[in-house]
């Protein structure tokens, strides 16, 4: 046999190929495939002793990672939750045994305090009127009630009211029979069971010493039906006994959106530092009431009754009369018991005294501010210490306007109006209010269209103590003196 020298070099040749083969090989599946990608390089299968190495498709490994997402997701949702929920609970905004929160229950807002107790139709009681002629509100057919205590000694007690289709009443009275607590009786009417059992009541605290009860429905956009329609009655008994005298109450104070509110004869039983009454398209009204501070408005109703302060007192209504009787009392002259009353489109009808309680009951400082538009203005003073000071300011447009003043009254006078002439009336006979003798002296400074101003006064170092400013258009001023 004849050995060629190619014949000898193939083993050699071939072994040195395999070599190559391999490390080429080696270094093929140290680096990683392409990302992504179905096309997979040829020489990847050349070696018959590796297995082939097939990627997981892309679609799959999005599907995994995405799944993997959601599910993180969902336990910090679970965690964040829990979270919130135990927020909102240790600020009285979380759920309470009585209740579920959740949109379709009314619930306090945040400004409402914090809730300590909730309840619904679950913990009220029937009231037994089940038909419409024994329904006392006419037309609800269904009723139940519930009840409440307050502490008389809180530094506030509040109410307060919010919701879609809720309206109702609020009495105060003074026949609480037991001692340190304000009682709340409420009568909740309605249609339907349903519209009921999304209407709650909460117990409430704002600040130490703050307490109060809130009436809730939820807000429902668009137009409710009729039979959605929550009709509360509220009676708040104080705890007066008058042989013990008169009951200090240091804030009451209302936010009652769509309820009528009216205040008993109060005056002689109870006595606030701070009123304050508000309501919107519904009357408030007051048999008879003192606080050092009241402040009582609506809007599109009347306010009446009788008022007395021993220091601030406002009403304030629109498109509605003010008709009212009001008491002033100061004490030291200086600061100025005030007296406002705001309307618009409707008239401005006052009573007022002015009271001295200093031991001799003279002297005493008054400021009375009286604005409308559209409305007459008609205000009487009925009482007035001797030597006060009374700063009055009325002001009105396309109606007449008229005020009679107390012959206590010494000062300075402005009468001013348009198309039309002041005019002052004077009394004849006139006696000294002091019983000194002195003859009283009014005095015309100005008289020209549209404008009259002068003087009055018994004392002539008292002729600049007081001003009164009255003022229209379009209508005739009127001043008696």
């Amino acid at each position: 046999m004849i050995i060629t020298d190619a014949a000898e070099d193939t083993p050699k040749t071939t072994e040195a190929h395999l070599e190559a083969q391999r490390a080429g090989e080696s270094a093929q599946q140290q680096a990683p495939p392409p990302q992504y990608s179905y096309d997979t390089p040829a020489d990847m299968y050349s070696s018959p002793n590796l297995a082939q190495m097939h990627p997981q498709p892309a679609g799959r490994r999005f599907l995994e990672a995405f799944c993997v997402a959601i599910a993180i997701w969902l336990l910090l949702g679970v965690f964040t939750g829990s979270v919130y929920d135990m927020a909102h609970s240790r600020h009285g905004y979380g759920r309470h045994p009585s209740i579920e929160q959740d949109g379709n229950v009314g619930w306090p807002s945040h400004g409402d305090g914090t809730v300590d107790l909730c309840t619904s139709s679950a913990e009220w009681h029937q009231s037994g009127f089940q038909s419409f002629e024994q329904n006392t509100t006419s037309s609800y057919p269904k009723s139940v009630v519930t009840s409440f205590s307050l502490p008389s000694s809180s530094d506030l007690v509040y109410l307060v009211a919010h919701g879609s289709q809720l309206s109702g009443t609020l009495d105060v009275l003074d026949d609480g029979s037991e001692r340190g607590v304000v009682k709340v009786d409420v009568t909740i009417y309605y249609y339907d069971d349903s519209a009921l059992g999304r209407a709650s009541i909460c117990k409430l605290k704002r600040d130490e010493g703050q307490v109060g009860l809130g009436f809730f429905t939820p807000m429902r956009p668009g137009s409710p039906s009729w039979r959605d329609r929550i009709h509360m009655e509220v009676l708040v008994h104080f705890p007066a006994f008058p042989r013990e005298g008169i009951l200090h109450i240091p804030a009451f104070d209302t936010n009652l959106p769509m309820f009528s509110q009216r205040l008993g004869a109060l005056e002689s039983s109870v006595y606030f530092d701070w009123l304050a009454l508000r309501s919107s398209n519904f009357p408030i009204s007051s048999q008879s009431v003192r606080a050092r501070n009241i402040r009582i408005q609506t809007s599109n109703s009347p306010i009446e009754g009788i008022f007395a302060t021993d220091g601030y007192l406002a009403l304030t209504t629109s498109n509605a009369h003010i008709q009212a009787q009001i008491g002033l009392y100061n004490d030291d002259g200086v600061n100025a018991t005030e007296l406002v009353l705001t309307t618009s489109n409707s008239n401005i009808n006052s009573e007022i005294s002015m009271h001295s309680t200093t031991s001799r009951h003279t002297g005493g400082a008054f400021k009375s501010t009286v604005n409308t538009r559209n409305g007459r203005i008609d205000l009487s003073h009925v009482d007035a210490p001797i030597d006060s000071l009374l700063d009055l300011t009325a002001q009105t447009s396309n109606s007449p306007a008229t005020v009679n003043l107390h012959p206590t009254f010494e000062g300075a006078f402005a009468l001013r109006t348009s198309n039309a002439q002041p005019a002052i009336e004077v009394g004849r006979g006139v006696p000294d209010p002091a019983h000194r003798g002195r003859d009283r002296q009014v005095r015309q400074s100005t008289r020209q269209r549209g404008a009259l101003q002068g003087e009055v006064f018994w004392d002539e170092n008292r002729r600049q103590t007081g001003s009164v400013s009255l003022a229209s258009s379009n209508a005739p001023v009127r001043l008696y003196l």
